[in-house]
């Protein structure tokens, strides 16, 4: 390797800065190249700072990877540029949100979100900012926003509430028996003829954890394939991980997460392979892993028996039109199988649920001349009658 150095550039006029680099450090991966480079720029330009996740590195126009050397990937250590690329796709962390967006169409109400924290009291779950309550962990991400704002991929900061401090009333107090089942407390100080308080003790560990599961006896699905294509900034989908695809190299990081299911018990938070239980939400999201893998970025397709869509139809004429309200369907992914007297649909959708069913209908139609769209909200079909059908359908499937 070459002894001399390299440089790295960035900008022109007055936000023009380069930086010396040595041999020695075009060992390291572009990716902490760039990290290098944007902490200097930014100690630099503290009233304009870049954001590492939009800067990547150049040489002679084409972009350099985040997992190879710079000395493997740039002749002789020569000149690479920096640049900032905004059509990088984002996932807000807004509360509620966690949509994928570009920074360049990101404007003042793009996000509809939640501003409170999430709140789960009785087994009713929302947000601190709405009165919707519901009962599961997945339908908290389904309450409408409240508030309308810009995107962001900072995480919301929890706003704690003030603590209870007690003053008047409050005394020191004694156990002055305990027989295994129950605890009696009398303030010290105090004769036997006040009444004691009695506390029933509390459940065993073992009783209200009888949820845990042994983390190795527990499956899960395998890393992914490592010819599939993964965006730059898809999260990883275990949980407990809260890391990014930033490379070819995030394939083969070590992934630390939960085989688990979350669990909710009586105000305190955590996963069914852990004994680890937090009381805030914050907390909850930040249990670190308790089984080592590698990173799963893209959901495993399912099918969920529990998933329904609804349908209805009209019709004018010789034609009826049926529709089979699914949102935001995988076009590509769809299977769709129309016979004269049943459609049979395979939906995937973007969230990861597939919706499949057999409908029977009440007449006859023309396949060969049957057609359909998918929009977001719902797949349309048009589906021709045939001459022995051909009067008005008092209903659209068969008894």
């Amino acid at each position: 390797m070459s002894n001399h150095k390299y440089y790295i550039h960035y900008g022109d006029g007055e936000t023009a800065f380069t930086k010396k680099m040595s041999a020695i450090q075009g060992s390291m991966t572009v990716y902490h190249s760039r990290k290098a480079f944007v902490k200097s720029y930014n100690k630099k330009h503290v009233a304009d700072p870049l954001d590492l996740y939009f800067v990547r590195l150049t040489y002679n126009g084409e972009l350099l990877p985040d997992n190879g050397s710079i000395s493997d990937l740039v002749e002789n250590l020569g000149d690479v540029m920096a640049i900032v690329d905004y059509t990088i796709e984002v996932r807000c962390g807004n509360n509620g949100c966690g949509k994928v967006y570009l920074e360049e169409e990101n404007f003042d109400n793009s996000c509809q979100y939640h501003h409170g924290n999430a709140l789960f009291h009785e087994g009713l779950k929302g947000w601190t900012c709405c009165k919707k309550r519901v009962f599961t962990f997945d339908e908290i991400f389904e309450i409408p926003g409240c508030t309308f704002g810009k995107h962001t991929r900072e995480k919301p900061k929890i706003k704690k509430l003030a603590q209870q401090t007690r003053t008047a009333g409050y005394q020191e107090v004694t156990m002055v028996e305990n027989d295994g089942n129950t605890e009696v407390y009398r303030p010290q100080n105090a004769s036997s003829t006040i009444a004691d308080a009695v506390v029933p003790k509390k459940k065993p560990v073992k009783e209200i954890n009888n949820d845990l599961k042994d983390p190795s006896e527990i499956s899960f699905p395998p890393a992914d394939d490592p010819d599939v294509f993964i965006k730059l900034g898809t999260e990883c989908t275990r949980f407990g991980c809260v890391r990014t695809f930033q490379g070819d190299f995030s394939r083969q990081e070590e992934c630390w997460f939960h085989p688990g299911k979350p669990v909710f018990h009586e105000g305190s938070k955590g996963y069914t392979c852990c004994r680890r239980r937090t009381l805030l939400f914050d907390d909850f999201l930040k249990l670190e892993g308790c089984v080592v893998d590698r990173h799963k970025f893209i959901p495993e397709p399912k099918v969920d028996e529990g998933v329904k869509c609804r349908h209805d139809f009209y019709q004018i004429g010789p034609t009826i039109t049926f529709s089979i309200f699914a949102k935001k369907v995988i076009e590509d992914d769809v299977s769709i199988n129309i016979e004269p007297k049943k459609i049979s649909v395979v939906l995937p959708m973007e969230d990861g649920k597939v919706f499949e069913k057999e409908y029977t209908l009440w007449g006859e139609i023309i396949p060969e001349e049957c057609s359909y769209r998918i929009m977001t909200p719902k797949v349309e079909f048009k589906l021709p009658k045939t001459n022995n059908s051909s009067g008005t359908w008092p209903q659209i499937l068969a008894d």
